[in-house]
């Protein structure tokens, strides 16, 4: 599951990116005055900002979402390790 959570933020993040500078930002046509320099939507660079965000928060997601089959596995071992222990014998001898 985290995978897929951390795959489509990227790719999510990285259309962000594309849509808000090629089509929000950008104006069409051949440039001819100082218009041209002003993006087509107002708030296209932060949009932007937005999907590099997403891609950066990918990491953050992949290391804190835990697997599903690791939780499992974790379960599994604690049930096992409940058994009685035998107190480690030391040097001084118990």
């Amino acid at each position: 599951m985290r995978t897929r959570l951390t795959w489509l933020m990227i790719v999510g993040g990285f259309v962000l990116q594309a849509l808000s500078y090629f089509v929000l930002a950008t104006p069409l046509g051949t440039p001819s005055s100082p218009v041209f320099s002003d993006p087509r939507l107002l708030y296209a660079p932060v949009v932007f900002i937005i999907g590099v965000m997403s891609v950066f928060l990918a990491v953050v997601v992949y290391e804190v979402v835990p697997e599903k089959e690791a939780v499992r596995e974790n379960a599994k071992k604690m049930v096992k390790s409940e058994e009685p222990r035998r107190r480690p014998q030391t040097a001084i001898g118990n």
